[in-house]
């Protein structure tokens, strides 16, 4: 049994820091200027309203190896690190160096996911953490099933940053309003919905079809009043489900842009369904 075991993550999992959990700030430079403790959503979203350039980075390998250190010197017997898809960002692969003095005591996961499907994961590994479970079955919950998709107003910020993977010219995404699907850790077009209330209607409808038993997280960029609509469709699809809905990291915002609203179902291992 591990009942001193640290979980660590990063702030595309949308999930704030507490007790057991330590979450790894990921850089973001707006217009030139770098805030390498993450800025605020609101102020992504102005900036690319404005035409201003937003970039993001990965943190530094150093970076984790003093935050592996600072948790194993404070008492942790080991450390689970669980961070956002390795198709997506070089966070993954930071961890990994940073993590490579500590040997076994340091376990870096890819969750495959990001947002709240990454942040269920880390929830559920940090749960199995708390009451003693093992490594073994710590980072079992950090690899859960996520299904996810995604609408945006533009499909530019995903193109640039080289995260929208287009299969062939004949799958492109050309239509007005896109949806996207987070599959196998990587973005790809889902259907060729024109307009919000259609990409809505097809999420609703996917997620009812795969979210029993499941958690589900609806997440916008400043997309509130559609968050909460596709919040309704799915209640009234699945009266049961506990439905989250919040506003993505301000990472994550800044490469899908103003507008975006998605739905995340996770599925634990533990989970019944199939």
């Amino acid at each position: 049994m591990n009942p001193d075991v640290a979980i660590v993550t990063d702030t595309a999992s949308c999930v704030a820091a507490r007790a057991g959990l330590s979450v790894i700030a990921l850089p973001i430079t707006i217009d030139g200027i770098s805030y390498p403790a993450g800025a605020s959503v609101s102020a992504v979203l102005a900036a690319m309203q404005q035409g201003q350039e937003v970039h993001t980075s990965r943190p530094s390998p150093a970076e984790f190896t003093r935050q592996y250190r600072t948790l194993l010197d404070a008492g942790a017997s080991s450390v689970v690190s669980i961070h956002v898809s390795a198709q997506l960002s070089g966070t993954y692969q930071a961890a990994l160096a940073g993590a490579a003095e500590f040997g076994d005591a340091v376990k870096v996961v890819d969750s495959g996911s990001v947002a709240y499907g990454l942040g269920f994961a880390v929830l559920g590994a940090l749960a199995a953490a708390r009451v003693g479970a093992s490594m073994t079955e710590i980072i079992k919950r950090a690899q859960g099933q996520v299904d996810a998709w995604f609408s945006v107003e533009n499909l530019n910020p995903l193109q640039t940053g080289g995260r929208l993977i287009t299969p062939s010219p004949s799958q492109a995404v050309f239509t007005a309003r896109p949806l996207l699907q987070l599959k196998g850790g990587m973005i790809i077009p889902a259907g060729k919905t024109r307009t919000l209330p259609q990409a809505l209607r097809q999420m609703a409808e996917l997620s009812a079809t795969e979210g029993v038993d499941a958690q589900i997280a609806i997440c916008h960029a400043g997309a509130e009043p559609a968050a909460r609509m596709l919040a309704e469709q799915i209640t009234a699809k699945l009266p049961d489900a506990q439905i989250v809905v919040a506003q993505v990291d301000a990472v994550l915002a800044a490469h899908v842009g103003p507008g975006m609203v998605g739905v995340m179902v996770y599925r634990s291992p533990h989970s019944t369904t199939s």
